[in-house]
């Protein structure tokens, strides 16, 4: 039992009823703390584990129940905009409200809302550390898995941004140094999206080459809810970033209209510099009638009615040596026709790849597609 003295400064610095207190670092980083913070403290005690300043210690400290109680108000109003209930929660250090927030909100989404909440939350769960004292170093990524299995959604992503955090690259073997590639595994097969998302993006941070596991990633990349495929995505792009390209290019070209969404998103947030080529030719293809062909540049295309599903390595030599181009694997390129949401999906995909080209029209990519020799260009300046 602690003594009368430091009882009592406990009981003094815990938070009275309606008020919130905000440490503010030197920078101006703020964090919810779950007792009044000191100047020059470079720990703060969060509701969701210690945040670390480093050298950027503790300024001042300030009540923000105020701002914390009208942020919560925002969520019940009429014509309520995710993007200005997200941005100064998570910039503003709310813990509280955004574990709370996004659990009331998660289910109403859209899709790429939730990809926008899962990294607030990651971003902020890899400042935190929430593992007891108690627990051994060698246990600490044991510790924090069997958490994100058991948390709620939001709880879920901010223990899997910690635990991202803490593993480490194995060069392709089973180590100490990240999730066992069975847990892995099961991890990829867990009934909550937020389990399988950091399961995924822990194979990803581990660079794991096995088939067993990639071939699961490739296949969750293209399936399934959106917080586990786009964990799926960030993965296989980490670990095959050629292989993920080709695979997510046949999927935009053949595949069933939800796959195809998906692979453009994908091929959006993770094709990287040479990520634009499935997406022109996309553009390409809106509007055609099978047998209908023609032509981009030297590139000859034809629309077709038979759709499948993209191809993807099946043993371990083949990850990173995978031979099937689909931009590049015979004399036509055979496109399902593109409607107008799925030319709206891949317009969004381009403007993440580049964002200052998001004003280009359709024939403007295409005219630049044409005049390319190689299959995968990088990006225009």
């Amino acid at each position: 039992m602690l003594p009368f003295p430091s009882l009592l400064i406990c009981i003094l610095q815990e938070p009275a009823a309606g008020e919130l207190w905000l440490a503010v670092t030197r920078s101006g980083q703020r964090v919810e703390s779950v007792q009044r913070p000191a100047g020059g403290d470079v720990a703060v005690r969060t509701p969701f584990g210690t945040f670390h300043t480093g050298h950027d210690p503790v300024e001042v400290s300030r009540d923000g129940a105020a701002e914390r109680e009208a942020l919560t108000a925002l969520r019940q109003k009429e014509g309520f905009r995710f993007q200005d209930w997200l941005a100064p929660v998570a910039e503003g250090g709310f813990l509280s409200e955004l574990v709370e927030g996004g659990n009331s909100l998660l289910p109403d989404l859209s899709e790429e809302e939730q990809i926008e909440l899962a990294r607030a939350l990651e971003s902020w769960g890899a400042r935190l550390d929430p593992v007891p004292e108690d627990v051994a170093q060698d246990k600490r990524k044991d510790w924090l898995w069997d958490q994100v299995r058991k948390a709620d959604p939001a709880r879920a992503l901010l223990l899997g941004g910690r635990l991202v955090e803490e593993v480490q690259a194995s060069q392709g073997q089973d180590s100490q140094d990240g999730l066992s590639y069975s847990d892995i595994s099961r991890g990829l097969r867990h009934q909550e999206p937020a389990a399988q998302r950091a399961a995924a993006r822990c194979a990803g941070k581990q660079r794991i080459f096995d088939i067993v596991v990639t071939e699961r990633l490739f296949l969750r990349s293209l399936e399934g809810e959106p917080l586990g495929a786009d964990g799926a995505a960030e993965a296989i792009a980490r670990i095959v970033p050629e292989d993920a390209r080709y695979y997510w290019a046949e999927g935009l070209l053949r595949a069933e209209e939800s796959m195809r969404r998906l692979a453009a998103r994908n091929l959006g947030r993770y094709g990287g510099e040479h990520g634009a080529a499935p997406l022109v030719l996309a553009l390409s293809a809106r509007g055609r009638r099978p047998p209908e062909r023609w032509k981009v540049g030297e590139r000859e295309m034809a629309a077709v009615v038979d759709r499948h599903k993209p191809r993807a390595p099946q043993r371990d030599e083949e990850l990173g040596q995978w031979p099937y181009d689909p931009l590049d694997h015979s004399s036509v390129i055979k496109i399902v026709p593109v409607d107008g949401a799925l030319a709206a999906e891949v317009r969004q995909a381009l403007a993440a790849l580049a964002p200052t080209l998001s004003e280009r029209s359709d024939q403007s990519w295409i005219d630049w597609y044409a005049e390319q020799k190689d299959p995968w260009p990088q990006l225009p300046k």
